[in-house]
């Protein structure tokens, strides 16, 4: 598997983890969310990659 789409397979594997992943937020909870979302996948990456 390349390494677009192995991001792509962390990533929708943490959104069926993640509740309410597609409710709108609205501003401010949406971009906290988002933060939230982001640095999970990336601890996920560093994780597989062990870096």
């Amino acid at each position: 598997m390349n390494k677009p789409s192995e991001l792509i397979k962390i990533a929708q594997d943490l959104v069926d983890k993640t509740s309410e992943f597609h409710k709108i937020k609205g501003p401010g909870k949406g971009d906290h969310a988002t933060g939230q979302f982001m640095k999970a996948l990336q601890r996920e990456v560093c994780s597989i990659r062990n870096m």
